[in-house]
């Protein structure tokens, strides 16, 4: 079992391609998926708690890929990031 972290340019663009490689739709035992869409950077306060820098929204749409059997397709890996804090991770 791996999971990858995909970035995508919108939701089309990863529907496309997760469906060219028959990853779309109801996951079918081999696979896993988590569309999380957009993703924010975080919110930074001073120590008083006021806002120093408003939480933004980053570019891309992402997803959670789980491959239960075997591993991500060649044709993922341009797509694959390597998030050091993943806005959502699996449990």
């Amino acid at each position: 079992m791996d999971d990858y972290y995909l970035k995508f340019t919108d939701q089309m663009a990863a529907s496309t391609a997760m469906a060219a490689e028959g990853l779309s739709g109801k996951p079918d035992g081999t696979w896993d998926i988590d569309h999380v869409g957009a993703v924010w950077s975080e919110q930074v306060l001073d120590d008083a708690g006021n806002v120093i820098e408003e939480s933004v929204t980053l570019p891309g749409y992402h997803i959670n890929l789980r491959m239960l059997i075997g591993s991500l397709p060649e044709s993922l890996e341009p797509f694959r990031v390597w998030p050091s804090n993943a806005f959502r991770e699996w449990v």
